[in-house]
């Protein structure tokens, strides 16, 4: 639709076409105002035109600006962009789904109610869980797993804002406005700017805009004033190298602070994977744990039978006494098993992010692939597995990057001793014709420059920082140190009890197989009367702690080689049932090869220690 102009000299309505009005049209915000204040003016009831003129104002502010869940789309558009590029950068791909977005999300907040939250505490239900989809609920679901994930985007998204210092800023904007005053004379006015600016990270400072005044005064003849001008400001600091600048440097700190959230979060998700992984496994052991307690409860149960039954010819009170109380005493184990297997339940179920009224069940199959593949050496030395650490590990990796980060602070700090020389320049043009801002008159210009300094006089605040620098980048040298230490003494740790949930998990093997042979054997004995009950009763007591142990073993095995892999930087998540896959490194230098896996022999305290003198 072509717009439509009042024409004050005929009091009626004409087409707008090549007039001034579709020019101002065409120039948008800036346009309307001038209009308004221009032709709509100059018209009586002035009073009631000005506020017409402020209405039209506010509806092209309104109708030029972006509804808000735009701008919630292009914050997620951006932040997702930099995120993939930042992951791409620091691990060398990028989590193509990544979102923050939640079952909430697209939700009206006013449509949430407190009973929706408190209805799903409560609300039954019953899964079936293998390791996968634990795992694939904990992510969706967990509390602290989306904190961490918001943390990053937040952190994005301060540096979007950041980068936006140095992006092209437009600005523009009209003020309508009526004065009267005491002698009755009465006056309107438009001033309007639009323009663009932008700061360089050379430090140079640019700016472009193109304003429009328009002064009326319906006294004394009605006169009116109008004028158009073209800027362009330039500044430029000339002493300080620009790389150090206070603004650069946010823009340097906030770039890196991303990657560093990168890493710290995908560090996370590594440490999150195995922490669900090892509490499922966990859950087996203790369901393990039910069962032997239940199978020993129920073999006591039978030996307290035997006695009773015997206890009239074969068997003393004393015996049968003994029997009645170790039935108990496993009976109390049973129950208690339970109660422990419930209660990890309720932790599990709390960090997968499920409501505790929900039921669930684990995978004893999982349990079984585990038992089939044994526990084999990892072939790492100390000082090989280190090394492999310091490469991959992405909080260590962080902790190096920030040391470099304090050695630059104090090159940035020592730039805001010295003395500020800027150069300026201004230009102006001025319009052919009062308002005619099509066409400039290159003739009529008005341009100016020249040089400012501050002197570095006063420099007691800028002198503190940079001393401070100094005391930060000590901060960060000592504890660059102390996480390599802590590095070293948890690859120690991994490596020290890996061997040792290893050796533990093939004597519990043997000592299971011995006990089962005790126990058939103390039973036959005791039937011939030649053993007494206690003997078969220690028995099965060894037996229940010998599978109890070796599931224990097993189970601690798992957790000791991922969090091993975890903390060398090498374990990755992504791979389908990374906890079962034997995980293949990177052949270890030649002089640091893992010592041989330990014999049955075990180490003297005089090889441990030495020989006394």
């Amino acid at each position: 639709m072509r717009g439509r102009a009042v024409d004050s000299r005929k009091g009626g309505i004409r087409r707008a076409g090549n007039s001034q009005f579709a020019k101002w049209r065409a120039f948008g915000v800036h346009g309307l105002a001038c209009w308004l204040a221009s032709d709509t003016l100059k018209s009586g009831h002035q009073t009631r035109r000005v506020a017409h003129a402020l209405i039209g104002c506010a509806a092209a502010v309104v109708l030029a600006g972006c509804t808000a869940s735009h701008y919630r789309r292009s914050a997620d558009k951006e932040v997702y962009r930099i995120i993939g590029e930042k992951q791409e950068h620091a691990l060398g791909h990028a989590v193509t789904n990544f979102t923050v977005d939640t079952s909430f999300s697209k939700r009206d907040p006013d449509a949430i109610r407190a009973e929706e939250i408190i209805g799903e505490r409560v609300t039954p239900g019953a899964l079936m869980l293998t390791v996968q989809d634990a795992l694939d609920i904990a992510i969706s679901s967990n509390r602290t797993y989306q904190a961490n994930k918001e943390t990053l985007y937040l952190k994005t998204l301060t540096l979007t804002g950041v980068r936006h210092e140095f992006a092209p800023m437009p600005f523009a904007g009209s003020t309508a406005q009526l004065n009267r005053n005491t002698d009755r004379s009465q006056s309107a006015s438009v001033n309007s700017q639009i323009g663009v600016g932008q700061l360089l990270q050379t430090g140079t400072k640019l700016s472009a805009s193109l304003a429009n005044d328009i002064l009326h005064y319906y006294t004394g003849g009605g006169q009116g004033l109008a004028t158009t001008a073209l800027a362009v400001d330039l500044v430029q600091p000339l002493l300080r190298d620009s790389r150090t600048s206070a603004l650069v440097e946010a823009l340097t700190q906030a770039e890196r602070d991303v990657i560093y959230e990168v890493r710290t979060f995908s560090r996370y998700q590594t440490t999150f994977a195995v922490d669900i992984v090892v509490s499922y496994f966990r859950l087996l052991q203790q369901k393990d744990s039910i069962r032997s307690q239940y199978t020993n409860y129920r073999n006591q149960s039978r030996s307290r039978e035997r006695a009773e039954a015997w206890g009239k010819d074969r068997m003393s009170a004393k015996e049968v006494d003994q029997a009645r109380q170790s039935e108990l005493a496993a009976k109390n184990s049973y129950l208690n098993a339970i109660e422990g297997y419930r209660d990890l339940l309720d932790i599990f179920k709390t960090s997968l992010g499920l409501p505790l009224g929900t039921k669930i069940q684990v995978d004893d199959e999982a349990i079984a692939e585990l038992t089939s593949q044994g526990v084999p050496p990892l072939t790492y030395s100390e000082t090989a597995a280190y090394g492999l650490a310091v490469t991959n590990r992405l909080d260590l990796l962080n902790v190096i990057d920030q040391f470099e980060d304090a050695k630059r602070k104090i090159h940035v700090a020592a730039r805001d001793l010295k003395a500020d020389l800027n150069i300026f320049a201004h230009g102006e043009l001025g319009s052919k014709g009062a308002t005619d801002y099509t066409r400039f008159n290159f003739n009529d210009y008005h341009a100016y420059g020249g040089v400012t300094l501050n002197l570095p006089l006063d420099r007691l605040v800028q002198r503190n920082v940079y001393r401070a620098s100094f005391i930060n980048f000590e901060v960060s040298l000592r504890t660059l140190a102390i996480q390599l230490d802590n590095v070293y003494n948890q690859v120690r740790q991994n490596l020290r009890g890996l061997e040792l949930a290893r050796q533990s998990y093939d004597i519990q093997k043997t000592s299971v197989t011995l006990a089962e042979k005790r126990v058939e054997g103390t039973d036959l004995l005791v039937q011939a009367g030649r053993a007494e009950i206690r003997d078969l009763l220690d028995a099965q007591r060894d037996l229940l702690n010998a599978r109890l142990a070796l599931t224990a073993a097993l189970v601690d095995y798992l957790s000791q080689r991922l969090g091993l892999l975890r903390d060398l930087g090498v374990l990755n998540v992504d791979e389908e049932k990374f906890w079962s896959k034997t995980q293949v490194l990177p052949p270890a230098p030649r002089g640091q090869e893992a010592p041989p896996p330990a014999t049955e022999e075990v180490t003297t305290p005089e090889q441990l220690f030495g020989k006394s003198k």
